[in-house]
C-alpha cells in the first residue's frame, strides 16, 4: 500500500501593477467552490483595492467598460460606416496600449544593439538602431505626423 502525498495548498497572491502592493484573499480556499464564484470573490477584492487606492484608474475602467462591449459587438459585423470604423480602430488601439505587457524603449534598443551587434560600428550601428526603432513604432502602431489617418483624428473616447 502506497502513502498518499498531499500537496500544499497554494494560496494565490495578486500584486498591484500600480503600487506593487500584494493582495491575498482572507481565509483558506473554499473547497468545492465554483470557479465563477471564486472569480467573483477575487474580482471584488481586487476592485476594492483599486477603488480605495487608485480612484483614477478605477474610473477609467468603469468609463471604458461600456465601450468594450460595444466594440466587441461592432467587430462581429462587416459594415461601411466610416465613423464606427474609425471609433472602433481608435478603441482597439487604446485597449492594446492599456493591455500591452512589454514597452520597448529607445534606450533598450540602443543598449541591445551596442551589446549584441558587434559586427557593426558607428554609422552602421545607427542604421540598425533606426531600423529597429522604426520597426518597433510600426508594430506599436505609433502615429507620427506622416502616418496619422482620418481614423486617428476622430474625437477621443469618453474614457480618456
Amino acid at each position: 500500500m502506497s502513502k498518499e502525498v498531499l500537496s500544499p495548498v497554494l494560496i494565490p497572491v495578486y500584486t498591484c501593477q500600480i503600487c506593487r502592493q500584494t493582495i491575498t484573499l482572507k481565509g483558506p480556499p473554499i473547497i468545492g467552490e465554483a470557479q465563477e464564484a471564486r472569480n467573483a470573490r477575487v474580482g471584488q477584492a481586487l476592485a476594492a483595492h483599486l477603488g480605495k487606492n487608485h480612484q483614477d484608474d478605477m474610473r477609467t475602467i468603469f468609463l471604458t467598460s461600456p465601450y468594450l462591449s460595444g466594440w466587441l459587438i461592432f467587430e462581429k459585423f462587416d459594415h461601411n460606416d466610416s465613423y464606427i470604423k474609425s471609433k472602433s480602430e481608435e478603441f482597439r488601439r487604446k485597449l492594446r496600449a492599456m493591455t500591452k505587457r512589454i514597452n520597448v524603449t529607445d534606450e533598450l534598443i540602443e543598449q541591445q544593439v551596442q551589446k549584441n551587434c558587434l559586427m557593426f560600428s558607428g554609422p552602421q550601428q545607427e542604421t540598425v538602431i533606426q531600423l529597429l526603432k522604426t520597426l518597433r513604432d510600426t508594430l506599436e502602431e505609433v502615429q507620427t505626423p506622416n502616418t496619422a489617418t482620418s481614423a486617428d483624428q476622430a474625437a477621443p473616447l469618453a474614457a480618456d
